[in-house]
């Protein structure tokens, strides 16, 4: 599979209060954990997001989109398209997609689990964590067509 030379490939877990973030490698093969932001106004989330996406040369943005499992959307699905469609009317040169985040929240917090961190600390590494679990499945997904 033929990826962007050199662009990485970010991932959104969005929250009301927090973003996880997480990037690919440079060959799009690798989903790491980046960072958990604090949402702050929808002006500064998209500043933030403005110098990340130059600072860490990003090709396409992956946005976790959350559907219960029988497909049906919820007010979360509703709250993440609004967010999805400002950032990819805001950066219309790199492709944007909504990709279904479904159980990576929990698979994160199992993960944090077996590593047994603080729960204060648990709360943001599990969003940087689903946010590479996203990444991870969509790599996978690319990978195999």
């Amino acid at each position: 599979m033929l990826f962007l030379i050199n662009m990485r490939i970010l991932a959104l877990d969005v929250g009301t209060k927090y973003i996880g973030i997480a990037i690919s490698d440079e060959t799009n093969q690798i989903a790491s954990p980046y960072t958990v932001y604090k949402r702050n106004t929808l002006k500064k989330d998209l500043e933030y997001f403005d110098i990340l996406v130059k600072k860490l040369n990003i090709g396409k943005i992956v946005v976790g989109y959350p559907v219960y499992l029988d497909g049906r959307e919820s007010n979360m699905s509703m709250y993440i398209k609004k967010f999805f469609y400002k950032i990819r009317q805001r950066w219309h040169g790199i492709n944007v997609i909504l990709w279904d985040e479904t159980l990576t929240t929990e698979e994160a917090e199992e993960i944090i689990y077996e590593i047994k961190k603080k729960s204060r600390r648990k709360d943001k590494a599990k969003d940087k964590i689903a946010a590479a679990l996203i990444l991870k499945s969509y790599l996978e997904h690319m990978g195999s067509n």
